[in-house]
């Protein structure tokens, strides 16, 4: 019997949450141990990255634990070898000593991405309705840049929590995710994805969809500088392939071109800057050529996070530590996310958060 398998659990009195628990412990451990030692998130799918997510916070931790040692006891008694017990469990215990432990931490009313320890499954039911009911997952594909196709169920939801968490740290984690789903999209990889009881759209179906998606967009139209992470190869001041500037910004939302004038009709009353002093002093995008060029950054793109950590410094700052790091590391790629502030985090939640509420029937019809 292994923990890997839970069709055998009806001979024990173990809770159903409990096995697949140890389950999905199992298999996380599986897909991201090698040799001793854990991947980088960069080679992890969606779904991975959200249960490491799970399994850092002290809480599940206990979980695991417990069930464990329900497992343990239950299966010395069923007489097997005491070996093969802790044998199955290797893989998970390795995992989490690797993995850094984090504070749960108390959402309100269980928003999506408030609380490290619960899985996205968990944190969806606690989503209610106005009549009280348990809100169904929305999947919001205009926030994935037409790479919706190359993901499946479980990691839209995931990413679409993530984008729409009202968090800066969950926002930043999404555009690192998106870009790895582009790179992997490229790559050709995309056909290992698993995309159970989803058959394929024919193409009048997939026009249809991407009709939607641009309606959608119409009705709640997107900043025009959504998050985004980037990884670009360092320069010199000679080449100069990217150009910055410092602005002040007062936290409003740049609409795109297409929807200028119904940006504010429609959000004009719901969103407000969410910081008490502005303007802020922000590093951004004036031009970029040359192979920097070529990946997606746009003029007015505001960069807020570099190699991963919050940038705090100014334009000359960022300049002279691209030119360090081509001196140093000529061949290293540097890590750019743009757009992940508490601005376009409080946005894409309240837009989130109004297509929900769209989507409710009317008070007379649920009465």
């Amino acid at each position: 019997v292994s923990v890997a398998c839970p069709q055998c659990r009806f001979k024990y009195p173990m809770d159903i949450q409990d096995v697949l628990l140890l389950r999905q412990a199992h298999t996380l451990g599986c897909g991201m141990i090698r040799n001793g030692e854990m991947l980088a998130d960069s080679d992890l799918t969606a779904s991975q990255l959200s249960w490491k997510r799970d399994f850092m916070a002290r809480s599940t931790r206990d979980k695991v634990n417990d069930a464990y040692a329900l497992y343990a006891h239950l299966m010395t008694k069923e007489r097997l070898e005491e070996d093969l017990v802790k044998k199955e469990a290797e893989v998970w215990k390795l995992l989490l000593e690797k993995l850094p432990m984090e504070a749960d931490e108390d959402g309100e009313d269980g928003e999506p991405g408030s609380n490290a320890g619960l899985s996205p499954s968990s944190s969806k039911s606690k989503s209610r309705s106005p009549n009280g009911k348990a809100r169904k997952p929305v999947i919001d594909e205009t926030l994935f840049h037409g790479l919706e196709e190359f993901m499946n169920r479980d990691e839209k939801i995931f990413l679409t929590e993530l984008f729409t968490s009202g968090q800066v740290r969950c926002l930043a984690q999404a555009a690192m995710i998106l870009h790895g789903v582009l790179r992997m999209s490229m790559s050709g990889k995309h056909a290992a994805i698993s995309k159970q009881n989803e058959p394929p759209m024919s193409k009048y179906e997939s026009q249809k969809h991407v009709d939607f998606i641009a309606k959608t967009k119409l009705s709640f139209p997107l900043s025009n500088h959504m998050p985004g992470y980037f990884l670009i190869p360092s320069y010199s001041s000679k080449s100069g392939w990217m150009t910055l500037s410092d602005q002040k910004w007062d936290g409003s939302i740049t609409p795109p071109p297409a929807s200028k004038r119904s940006f504010n009709h429609i959000y004009g009353q719901y969103y407000k800057p969410p910081q008490e002093v502005y303007p802020q002093k922000v590093v951004t995008v004036q031009g970029v050529r040359g192979p920097i060029g070529r990946l997606g950054l746009r003029r007015g793109d505001v960069i807020t996070h570099v190699n991963d950590a919050a940038w705090t410094g100014t334009a000359q700052d960022l300049q002279e530590y691209i030119y360090e790091c081509n001196a140093q590391h000529p061949q290293d790629e540097i890590s750019l996310t743009v757009n992940c502030n508490v601005e376009i985090a409080t946005f894409l939640k309240i837009r989130h958060e109004m297509m929900r509420r769209s989507q409710e029937p009317p008070a007379s019809n649920r009465a």
